[in-house]
């Protein structure tokens, strides 16, 4: 009988020991509770600045990709450009070798009657044998 009171005051001391544990241990928890919550704030801060950088870097390596576009495109131009300045220098070089100043020969305009008593028909006297006769 001693051992079965001894095995009960020691099974009320451990209850009671974790009981107190228990309490001991939630009242830690609470206590924690604050910095848990500021570590999971910094996570999601963590994470939206994560996205950010992501989208940042998808949208400057768009924007490279948009430039060196943009430069081919200048150099096609360039290209035209250069082009066409050739081609402006020559046409400046040959209007460079015209004479300023062209004389035109003198056209003169005679006016011919077109009444009828003074038209007629041209005379002939030239036979063909075209019609057979």
């Amino acid at each position: 009988m001693l051992l079965g009171a001894s095995a009960a005051v020691y099974a009320v001391s451990l209850a009671g020991m974790s009981l107190l544990q228990a309490s001991s241990d939630a009242d830690l928890a609470a206590s924690r509770q604050p910095y848990m919550d500021a570590v999971a704030r910094s996570r999601s801060a963590n994470d939206r600045l994560e996205a950010a950088i992501t989208k940042a870097n998808t949208d400057a390596r768009a924007l490279v990709a948009a430039y060196a576009a943009a430069g081919d495109d200048v150099a096609a131009y360039e290209a035209r450009l250069d082009k066409l300045a050739s081609l402006v220098a020559d046409v400046q070089g040959s209007a460079a070798a015209l004479p300023t100043r062209i004389s035109l020969p003198k056209v003169t305009v005679t006016a011919i009657s077109t009444s009828r008593a003074s038209s007629s028909a041209p005379r002939t006297t030239t036979k063909t044998t075209a019609s057979g006769r």
